[in-house]
């Protein structure tokens, strides 16, 4: 299991995709995006890819988060 957080709530592969936020939005170089734009990001990332996908990353997402946890990196890396 990963380390609490709230940003990486206790949920089924499946949601993880959409359910865990990383640590610090938007720190790429793109532009912000308005609550509009991002719900509609969510909503067609959730559509994009089949069910068997989206568990396989999903648990690819935890496992890297508990390796992380394991290897002491922080969050906000």
């Amino acid at each position: 299991m990963p380390t609490p957080s709230p940003l990486r709530p206790h949920c089924a592969a499946v949601d993880r995709l959409c359910s865990w936020l990383p640590s610090q939005p938007g720190r790429n170089t793109t532009p912000a995006a308005s609550t509009q734009d991002l719900e509609r990001i969510m909503e067609v990332m959730s559509a994009a890819w089949t069910l068997g996908t989206q568990e396989t990353y999903g648990a690819g997402l935890l496992v890297y988060h508990v390796y992380c946890d394991l290897s002491g990196v922080t969050e906000a890396e």
